[in-house]
C-alpha cells in the first residue's frame, strides 16, 4: 500500500477506489510479505469472483452463453480463464458429461475454486499446477514447468498463461484439435499489472488487459481449432440496440481476428446488469469507436469460425 494513503478500517471503502470494503480488496495484499502479495491477489480475486459468478449463474447468464454454441456440436472444449467453474458446469450441462474439457488459468486459486465447483456437481476434474511466480526488483516473473505428460481426461484444469506460456501450445496440440474455444468475461487480479509480461506489453488498465488476453486467445484458437471449429468471446458492453453499435463490436473483433484465419460470423446479446452483491468490478469492453456505454448493458457473444 502506498504511504500516500491512510490505512482504512476493514469495513471502510478500499483506498484504491474499487468501492469494495478494504477487507474484501487490498487489505490482505497490503499486509502480506512481498513474496506473498501476488498469490494473495490471486486468492482474493478467486474469492470475490465466486460471489459474482454464483449470482450470474443463478440468473442464467452462463446458460445463455452455452446455448450460443449449441448448433456447433461441441465435443472438445478449450476454456480460457475458467474463473470459478460456473461456465464449464453450464457447458457440461448443455453438451453432456462426456464433453472433453481443458480449462486454462494462470490463477491457481481460480483453478482450485473451479475444481471444487465441479466436484460438488459430481464431476472429476484433474488439476495440473505448474507455474511459480516470483518477485523481482520491478514486479513479478513466472517460471513455467514443462508439460511432459498427456493432459488428464475428461476434465483437465491446467495452470497456464495464454499470454506468455512457452509450453502451452504444444501440450494443447498434442491433446488434439478442439471444436470450440471459449473466453467468457475474463478478468484480472490486483497484482497482475506488475507482472513483467503485462508490463512489457504496455498494459495499464483492466480493459487493456482484457484485450491483451483476447488477442492471445484469437492467436491460440487459430492454432488449436479444427477446421470449422469456433471461438466464442463473451464480454459486457452496451446493449446492441442499433446497427451502428453492432457493427462497432463486429469491427473490433474483426481487427482482433485479422492476423488469424478466423472469420467473425455471429454476434448476439442479452440484457445484463451487475448482480447484487458483486465483488469484482464490472468493466465494459467498448468497440473500436471507444464509445462508453450510456444506455442499457448487455452480455455480448461474438463467434468466429476457423476456415
Amino acid at each position: 500500500m502506498s504511504t500516500r494513503y491512510a490505512m482504512p478500517g476493514p469495513n471502510e471503502p478500499c483506498w484504491c477506489g474499487s468501492t469494495r470494503k478494504y477487507k474484501q480488496c487490498h487489505r490482505a495484499i497490503d499486509l502480506a510479505a512481498p513474496e506473498d502479495k501476488y498469490s494473495e491477489a490471486q486468492r482474493i480475486y478467486a474469492v470475490n469472483w465466486r460471489v459474482t459468478a454464483d449470482a450470474q449463474s443463478k440468473r442464467g447468464d452462463y446458460d445463455w452463453m452455452s446455448r450460443q454454441l449449441k448448433k456447433y456440436g461441441i465435443n472438445r472444449l478449450l476454456d480460457i480463464g475458467c474463473g470459478s467453474g460456473h461456465g464449464i458446469l453450464s457447458m457440461l450441462s448443455e453438451f453432456g458429461s462426456d464433453l472433453r474439457v481443458v480449462a486454462v488459468d494462470e490463477n491457481p486459486s481460480c483453478l482450485s475454486t473451479t475444481k471444487d465447483t465441479l466436484q460438488k456437481a459430481g464431476h472429476a476434474p484433474a488439476l495440473v499446477s505448474r507455474i511459480e511466480t516470483q518477485p523481482t526488483n520491478f514486479g513479478y516473473r513466472s517460471v513455467y514447468s514443462a508439460i511432459t505428460e498427456e493432459l488428464p481426461a475428461p476434465i483437465c484444469l491446467l495452470q497456464a498463461d495464454v499470454c506468455s506460456d512457452p509450453h502451452l501450445l504444444s501440450a494443447l496440440q498434442a491433446d488434439g484439435l478442439f471444436d470450440a474455444v471459449t473466453v467468457w468475461l475474463n478478468g484480472v487480479h490486483m497484482q497482475r499489472q506488475d507482472h513483467e509480461v503485462v508490463r512489457d506489453a504496455g498494459v495499464e488498465s483492466d480493459y487493456a488487459h482484457r484485450l491483451f488476453v483476447q488477442n492471445a486467445a484469437y492467436e491460440l484458437a487459430d492454432k488449436v481449432l479444427r477446421s470449422g471449429g469456433v471461438l466464442q468471446v463473451v464480454d459486457r458492453g452496451e446493449s446492441l440496440s442499433n446497427d451502428a453499435l453492432t457493427e462497432d463490436i463486429l469491427r473490433s473483433h474483426r481487427e482482433q481476428a485479422g492476423p488469424t484465419t478466423l472469420d467473425v460470423i455471429e454476434v448476439d446479446h442479452t440484457p445484463w446488469s451487475a448482480p447484487e452483491g458483486k465483488r469484482v468490478p464490472m468493466v465494459q469492453t467498448p468497440g473500436t469507436s471507444g464509445r462508453v456505454a450510456n444506455g442499457d448493458m448487455a452480455l455480448i457473444s461474438v463467434i468466429s469460425v476457423k476456415s
